[in-house]
């Protein structure tokens, strides 16, 4: 196994982990502990990993910030057309309500993310300008395909 990264390599993951560090306002140095990730970066992130499947781009998910809780959204309660609008026999028309205000909570838990790249496949990205790019994309939709997965 090649454990020594080469100068390309090195250089281009140098420009990666300046690119984080500095979008996250904290210094290089900074990356090898632990931070808490700016909103708007995360927000970012949120969209690239969202917008990275099918199925993640038709999912609402609404960020919280309370663990536990109650629903953020209103629910309806079913079907709301109809080609008889006359449901008793007259010719009165009877709307229905719409909107489910029934109680539903949620209960957020913490999931961790632990990537890591060795140097061969260091070495094999970096002949790509694009390799910051592709690594963020890469890593985005896997925890788009890990949170389908685990049910968000």
């Amino acid at each position: 196994m090649n454990l020594v990264m080469s100068d390309n390599a090195r250089n281009k993951l140098g420009c990666y982990m300046t690119r984080q560090a500095s979008i996250n306002n904290i210094p290089v140095s900074g990356l090898v502990s632990r931070f808490t990730v700016e909103p708007s970066v995360q927000q970012r992130f949120e969209n690239a990993s969202k917008d990275s499947t099918e199925l993640t781009k038709k999912i609402n998910v609404i960020g919280v910030t309370d663990q536990k809780g109650e629903k953020v959204l209103m629910d309806t309660t079913g079907p709301i057309a109809r080609t008889n609008t006359s449901y008793d026999g007259t010719d009165r028309r009877n709307p229905i309500n719409a909107v489910d205000l029934k109680s539903r909570q949620y209960q957020c838990e913490q999931v961790n993310y632990d990537t890591f790249i060795s140097y061969p496949q260091l070495d094999a990205w970096a002949a790509h300008n694009d390799f910051q790019t592709r690594i963020s994309a890469q890593i985005a939709r896997q925890v788009a395909l890990d949170r389908i997965m685990i049910g968000l």
